[in-house]
């Protein structure tokens, strides 16, 4: 217990520290005379802790003090603010690729000012750059654009939050070159090239969402998890299973331990398991939560080897000890908090929930049957409970919601993670060798991450979902644990010695392999017929945000995408929900006009889908997204087709596209104007307008051409400069879909949502219901929201 106290104190002094604004120096003397008392009194037990733990609380002060950062001329945060300037230094980290850039992180070596006047310089910046550059750990560059400051506001610190990581400067819109051969830990730059081939496997071997959720659960890149599916973890609070956490930990070191015990002594194998999963944690990225992990993995392995029993308590508190004094700002970083006090009520309380548990089934069942019982749902029940029980205030705090269905949710998902993570591991790896056979093998893990995300979505819909709650102050919080342990403390038997959670890596293989298979096979062969074509055409209208995408889903399941701004997270999670999971194939792309507006979703899923052709106003643009685009297209054999007025597109199945109007050639400074196109299917006609003008509007009117449609997409989001009341009446649609962004508070112009309501149209948006769903047999038409 002793160790616990003084971690508490050490934390306590990093915690106040920032408060107090006392100088190192006096943190110091104070904790001198701690010492000195320490030695005097030292007979007395309750006298050497208290000084014991005085010195550690000043030790932990003086530690948060000597890590506030101290510039000077040669520090880089020294110069935010003062405009464009060139640095030059390393790439320290992986590069981060979001929708549209690339965040890397530089080691900075020098600064270039305006005037030509070069500076050595020490210090770390985020860059965000365009994402049509390629980049890894340990490139030299060279970056140009403009130094400034991380933002700061109440509701999130950007600046706190880099500056946790050591970064102290921000460089948006960045120019990018690689100047130089690559640097860096070769180790770490091995083990992060492998992560990023690992990546491009699994988003080669599985559709989204379920590839960017497993790219999370095993790699830690959880930037490809769309904000729909995202949000709907948040809301049922299960984020944990995206994150690398103790879990993934338990289950890499039970399959090590288990696999190399049948070949190796003892020793060796716990050697060999200590070192796999210091890799691991390196090659994940190792942050705060995930170093706890690994630390208390080691440690559990250690103390196994030496015959000792390890205490859970004593555990965490080292952990939490080393990375706090290696990194003093880890103490306000929101995973190591959630990290920590979810392991700390797994100690706490899963044991006495298990005994409570056991003890109310007894009243039902046999003593063995209640613990047959307990044990069964010990890892979905219990241990979700336990955690919640401590992470609840800190979730509060942070983010002011409380999800009421984690408890069911966990208890439904939480059973699938561990086939789900093996599968997925086992199919990356044998796909490096032999991809068919790794194939096969990571369709048994689409299984598990389909069933995980459907039970998500399926909870997140129910409106008492996630709960506001109110905003807690840092001392109710404090004020919560001080209860909460201290309650604990008193009702706990004397005896507080407990089994380390790594006893549970020896039940992680209770399902039998045949039963998984069967259950893998079956579930798979269900899937594919239910994604069979059922000789309807279905349309969906996609919540890309700020952009529009349409996918058509033709009767006989040919695949059309028109459009494809906005987000390409959510473009890509669509395509993985609609389209056949072993189906990687495009049809048909339109691309309205060769700007970023039209085409900054359509880069990103390039990698995992063969678009066939491409139709398009004439032009490729001359921007480096656009270079990048077709540099791909190119490379992947797509035909490109310059749309013609008059045009048509038919599929065998009946459904017919026709281009009713044509505008401006591109040049090269004008991308030109979109095409109009009329899909029609039966009696049912769907008209796309995209950007369309006034001016075009009435061209389109004065034509002769029959514009009248059962399906209209608004012209322009909504725009009071289109979507005259003369062309509505002449489309005369019963439902109009407006795509558009919650971002975009001026869009729908409300003169435009008066004109449809008057004329008696429906109207469905996206920023409003998220994705919308049309189906038809060419006579009746079926219309699903897909928030």
């Amino acid at each position: 217990m002793t160790l616990i106290y003084l971690v508490m104190a050490w934390m306590g002094g990093i915690g106040a520290a920032p408060m107090l604004s006392l100088p190192v120096g006096l943190w110091l003397g104070i904790g001198v005379a701690a010492l000195v008392g320490l030695i005097a009194f030292r007979a007395r037990a309750i006298s050497r802790i208290g000084f014991s733990c005085v010195l550690l609380f000043t030790l932990g002060a003086a530690r948060w003090g000597l890590s506030a950062p101290h510039l000077d001329e040669t520090s880089l945060a020294t110069y935010n603010g003062i405009g464009f300037v060139t640095l030059e230094g390393v790439i320290n980290d992986a590069p981060d690729v979001r929708d549209t850039q690339i965040n890397l992180s530089l080691q900075a070596t020098s600064l270039t000012l305006s005037d030509g006047t070069q500076i050595p310089i020490r210090g770390a910046a985020l860059v965000q750059a365009p994402r049509v550059g390629s980049y890894r750990y340990g490139d030299q560059v060279r970056i140009r654009g403009q130094l400034t400051t991380p933002p700061h506001n109440d509701d999130f610190s950007y600046r706190d939050y880099l500056a946790r990581q050591g970064i102290g400067s921000l460089v948006q819109y960045a120019q990018v070159d690689v100047i130089g051969p690559r640097q860096g830990n070769p180790i770490r730059a091995a083990l992060l090239d492998f992560r990023d081939h690992a990546h491009q496997m699994i988003l080669r071997l599985l559709p989204d969402p379920q590839a960017s959720l497993l790219a999370g659960i095993l790699l830690g890149i959880e930037t490809g998890i769309s904000p729909e599916v995202r949000d709907a973890f948040n809301a049922v609070g299960a984020t944990h299973v995206i994150a690398i956490s103790g879990s993934n930990l338990a289950i890499i070191a039970g399959l090590l331990w288990s696999i190399s015990r049948r070949f190796l002594p003892e020793r060796w194998s716990a050697t060999l398991t200590i070192t796999g999963i210091l890799l691991y944690t390196a090659f994940v990225g190792g942050d705060a939560a995930v170093l706890r992990a690994a630390i208390m993995t080691t440690l559990g392995l250690v103390a196994t080897q030496l015959g000792r029993q390890t205490y859970g308590l004593a555990s965490l508190s080292f952990a939490a000890l080393l990375l706090t004094a290696i990194n003093p700002l880890t103490l306000w970083d929101v995973g190591f908090q959630l990290s920590f006090t979810a392991t700390l009520g797994l100690i706490l309380y899963v044991g006495p929930l298990q005994k409570l548990l056991e003890h109310g089934l007894s009243y039902l069942f046999a003593a063995e049957t209640a613990q047959a019982v307990v044990g069964s749902i010990s890892d979905a029940f219990v241990v979700t409970v336990a955690a919640q029980i401590t992470t609840a205030p800190v979730l509060a705090y942070h983010f002011a919601r409380f999800s009421l269905i984690s408890l069911p949710v966990n208890f439904l998902i939480i059973p699938a993670q561990t086939p789900l993570m093996v599968l997925g591991g086992l199919g990356v790896l044998v796909s490096l060798v032999v991809l068919p056979l790794g194939q096969v093998i990571a369709w048994g893990s689409w299984v598990f991450l389909s069933y995980t995300i459907a039970v998500v979505r399926f909870f997140a819909q129910i409106p008492t979902a996630s709960l506001e709650t109110p905003q807690f102050s840092t001392a109710s919080v404090l004020a919560f644990y001080i209860v909460l342990i201290g309650g604990t403390w008193m009702a706990t038997q004397p005896e507080t010695d407990r089994k380390h959670w790594f006893d549970s890596l020896r039940q992680v293989f209770r399902v039998k392999a045949v039963v998984l298979g069967g259950a893998v096979i079956v579930a798979l062969l269900l899937t594919a017929a239910a994604s069979l074509p059922d000789d309807r055409l279905h349309v969906t209208f996609i919540d890309v945000g700020n952009g529009a995408a349409t996918l058509i889903v033709t009767p006989s399941g040919r695949h059309i995408l028109v459009d494809a701004g906005g987000s390409g997270r959510s473009l890509s999670t669509t395509l993985g929900d609609e389209l056949p999971f072993w189906d990687r194939r495009i049809d048909l792309v339109v691309v309205p006009q060769p700007t970023a507006a039209h085409t900054s979703g359509l880069l990103p899923i390039l990698s995992r889908y063969q678009v066939d052709a491409v139709l398009t106003n004439g032009g490729r643009g001359n921007s480096e997204e656009s270079a990048s685009l077709w540099a791909v297209l190119d490379e992947q054999g797509t035909r490109e087709v310059a749309a013609e007025q008059g045009m048509r597109i038919a599929v065998d199945d009946g459904v017919v596209i026709t281009i009713i109007q044509t505008g401006a050639a591109p040049t090269d400074s004008d991308p030109g104007a979109p095409p109009v196109l009329l899909l029609t299917y039966g009696s049912m006609r769907l008209l796309f307008t995209g950007d369309l003008s006034a001016a075009r509007e009435m061209q389109l009117m004065q034509s002769g051409q029959l514009l009248t449609a059962t399906v209209l997409q608004v012209p322009q989001s909504g725009h009071r400069d289109a979507n005259g009341e003369d062309f509505l009446q002449a489309v005369h649609p019963s439902i109009a879909i407006l795509s558009s962004s919650s971002s975009r508070g001026d869009l729908p112009h409300p003169e435009v949502l008066e004109r449809l309501r008057t004329l008696g149209i429906v109207l469905y948006r996206t920023d409003q219901i998220g994705n919308i769903h049309l189906k038809t047999d060419g006579e009746n038409l079926w219309i699903r929201e897909k928030p």
